[in-house]
């Protein structure tokens, strides 16, 4: 038998302390460690369970080990550690992230109102989810008060993390456990607002790198720090990084033709031997003539390194620079890479790199805290204000929106909203999506690419949170549709109406515009009524773009002012009175 402690209500100010059922993440967990500890706890919170089943222990007892089994389960299923190889979808840093949004919160609102997981309804769920994020917000709230008085305009955000945690949390609750679905968590963003739009337009971003080339002194910067920054944020701006990631880059992680490897300490160097024909068979045109550098070949690898962890296995991917840079971004960067290596084996020899990252400030290599700041300082300079939303991550946010837009909008929605010209734009596409042809609207091969490129696991999380623009992609891509119907299918919805028994002829459309072309030419063709052919005859003077004017506007207005007028009951077509009640 298990002996089971009394939790009281907190509300009568006596309570055991939860910190006896939390995990624990200390600074050097390993995965296993993490693993067993889930299992433990599991056992643990089952043991309390089935002793309270079995007529032993409290019911506050119960209700707090049903919530903890459920979290475990949850993370555990999450983690998916496979002891044999020792692999897990994600890291233990993102457990612990998770754990802490909202673990204890809920906890403790479970131990207050007594709520059985098991058994608890929609209004009981949306009432404590709403609880949880809210006193978050509030929090969040006091906190943006308190920096936005400095000069440090950190993010707190801790209410639309949690949101994200406990949705993803009910939905496991939901496929398991048959808890009901809870519409809250799907009617409202994480903010409780909307999706909030930090974007970074083309000119902004213009902007800021002319500050950086321009007025460094004014960011306390060197220009050699400036330069290098120029390059993060390039970077991050077409390619979509996080900041760890980012700051994580090392010399190492590049790959092209013209790098080699020193057999003796392992040192990079390139060489200009390594001549472009013999890469002909496999080069754009377009790409091979970007630079005039030594380097002219360039593919950036996104992967775990002993200067940067990835926040899951998604994470890692590739970018094929002289595709993802502009052709003057391209060729700057491939000198200021070149310009950190060795240019022969010799000088490889001799070399001795202190550090293996690539980007630099001063002398110590670049930290995301350091690079968080600076960020900050940019930011407050081009808006001059402190008093604003972005972060570094709003980079990854713009380039997810950027090339949403690219794979998926029209030529006028890309102009508008990118940077991309014909040329580069065009190029980049046709990289990312090999089978254009085959990559239509009706295709998900843009989605998944997309998502790839931006490390998650499907295009769910990318849309969700990323996509800033999918409102007006969604509209564009309606408008530039060009759905074909067949008579068939044309005559079986118009079956019943009224229009197929007046006589309309069904012919094959090419699309909804033609279609209602067709209708509407019949409609005026039809009407016998005296005043729609005066109509008729007005319109023939018309130009070209007024041809389409919907004629039964202009008849009820017409009768309306001559019944308003004589206040008499004019007679008006019943057919108008459908388009207007």
């Amino acid at each position: 038998t298990v002996t089971v402690k009394t939790f009281h209500d907190r509300r009568t100010g006596q309570r055991h302390e939860l910190k006896s059922w939390l995990l624990s993440f200390h600074q050097d967990i390993k995965p296993k460690q993490l693993a067993d500890q889930l299992q433990e706890s599991i056992q643990k919170s089952e043991d309390y369970k089935s002793a309270y089943e079995a007529g032993n222990g409290e019911y506050l007892d119960y209700v707090v080990a049903i919530a903890h089994l459920r979290v475990c389960q949850w993370l555990k299923t999450e983690f998916a550690y496979q002891e044999k190889t020792g692999k897990r979808v994600i890291e233990v840093s993102t457990i612990k992230r998770y754990y802490g949004s909202f673990v204890l919160d809920l906890l403790r609102y479970v131990l207050e109102q007594q709520i059985n997981l098991e058994t608890t309804t929609e209004d009981q769920f949306e009432e404590m989810y709403r609880y949880i994020v809210e006193e978050k917000l509030l929090n969040d709230q006091k906190k943006h008060k308190t920096t936005a008085k400095t000069n440090n305009n950190k993010k707190h955000n801790t209410s639309g993390y949690a949101f994200d945690r406990l949705k993803a949390f009910h939905q496991y609750l939901v496929k398991k456990h048959r808890a009901p679905i809870v519409q809250y968590l799907y009617e409202r963003q994480s903010d409780g607002l909307f999706l909030k739009t930090r974007l970074i337009s083309p000119q902004m971003f213009q902007l800021m790198i002319r500050i950086l080339r321009e007025y460094p002194e004014a960011l306390g910067l060197t220009e050699q720090d400036a330069t290098c920054l120029k390059w993060v944020y390039i970077l991050a701006f077409r390619l979509g990084l996080r900041i760890d990631e980012a700051v994580g880059i090392c010399i190492d992680d590049f790959v092209s033709p013209q790098l080699r490897k020193h057999p003796d300490n392992r040192q990079l160097y390139y060489v200009f031997e390594a001549a472009l024909d013999q890469h002909k068979d496999d080069r754009s045109d377009q790409k091979m003539t970007k630079t005039t550098g030594d380097i002219d070949d360039l593919t950036l690898r996104i992967r775990l390194n002993s200067e940067r962890g990835l926040k899951s296995d998604n994470a890692t991917r590739q970018f094929d620079l002289a595709y993802f840079l502009a052709p003057d971004e391209f060729t700057g960067f491939c000198r200021f890479y070149q310009n950190l290596l060795p240019g022969s084996k010799a000088a490889a020899a001799v070399c001795k790199r202190k550090t293996k990252q690539l980007f630099m400030l001063g002398e110590q290599p670049l930290s995301s805290t350091n690079l968080s700041k600076i960020t900050q300082q940019l930011f407050n300079a081009v808006l001059g204000t402190n008093d604003h939303q972005y972060t570094f991550h709003a980079f990854r946010h713009s380039a997810a929106s950027h090339l949403a837009i690219l794979l998926k909008g029209s030529i006028a929605l890309v102009r508008c909203f990118t940077d991309y010209d014909s040329e580069f734009g065009r190029e980049l596409k046709k990289h990312i999506l090999p089978n254009i042809k085959d990559a239509s609207s009706r295709s998900a091969q843009a989605w998944s690419r997309l998502a790839h490129l931006m490390g998650h696991e499907d295009i769910r999380i990318t849309t969700r949170h990323y996509l800033h623009h999918l409102n007006i992609l969604i509209a564009d891509m309606f408008y530039q549709a060009n759905r074909e119907y067949s008579p068939q299918l044309i005559k079986a919805l118009l079956s019943d109406s009224q229009l197929m028994r007046r006589g309309f002829k069904i012919e094959f459309q090419s699309n909804e515009r033609d279609i209602l072309k067709a209708m509407k030419k019949f409609y005026q063709l039809k009407e016998n009524n005296p005043q729609t052919d005066l109509l008729k005859n007005k319109k023939k003077q018309k130009q070209l773009q007024q041809q389409e004017v919907f004629l039964y506007r202009e008849t009820f207005l017409d009768e309306y002012r001559k019944w308003w007028e004589k206040k008499e009951k004019a007679t008006i077509d019943p057919e108008v009175l459908k388009f207007i009640q």
